[in-house]
């Protein structure tokens, strides 16, 4: 079951939901909306041989978004942070990007939206452009989404446990097989 926007924050009054720093402006109808955080990951500056799921991606720009904000560009992929630290112990969580920024030509989190339960951290957001756009940190990106679960609740123990800042691909983490 999806929880309302009235829900999340109940949820977060109560200590269930995770939300830092929390807005009560960013409550939405049955989500809250999340902001661009400051730091950026420019994956492409290595795609020109392109990528090997099983080596780290390298070399890889990162940069502190400055206050006028970075020009992304298309057939890129950027790497993203959320402003806020976000996840619950009790309900699982999808990201998604907003309609605002998807009519820019950006587009967040397509591919890999759902938050496990357990799993409370700065989510790293995959961010791609249509055409060349400047983007601020601050700026609302998205939505996160909060839903009930059933059954027995784990912890999260992943490779992006305990996330606190944008991250690259952990494939690597995986054995070979």
């Amino acid at each position: 079951m999806l929880l309302t926007g009235a829900e999340i924050a109940d949820e977060y009054r109560r200590g269930v939901v995770s939300i830092e720093p929390f807005d009560p402006a960013q409550i939405e109808q049955n989500s809250y909306g999340f902001r661009l955080g400051h730091r950026l990951l420019d994956c492409a500056a290595g795609a020109d041989a392109g990528f090997d799921a099983r080596q780290p991606i390298t070399p890889i720009a990162s940069r502190r978004i400055p206050a006028d904000g970075v020009v992304l560009r298309p057939n890129r992929l950027y790497l993203g942070e959320t402003m806020e630290v976000i996840g619950s112990n009790r309900h699982a969580c999808e990201l998604y990007g907003n309609l605002s920024v998807a009519a820019l030509g950006v587009w967040v989190q397509v591919s890999a939206p759902l938050g496990h339960t357990g799993a409370v951290v700065r989510w790293t957001l995959e961010i791609r452009v249509a055409q060349a756009i400047r983007l601020h940190a601050g700026m609302r990106m998205g939505k996160v989404a909060f839903w009930s679960v059933d059954g027995a609740v784990l912890p999260y123990t992943g490779r992006y446990a305990n996330s606190r800042t944008v991250l690259q691909s952990r494939l690597v983490r995986e054995p070979a097989g």
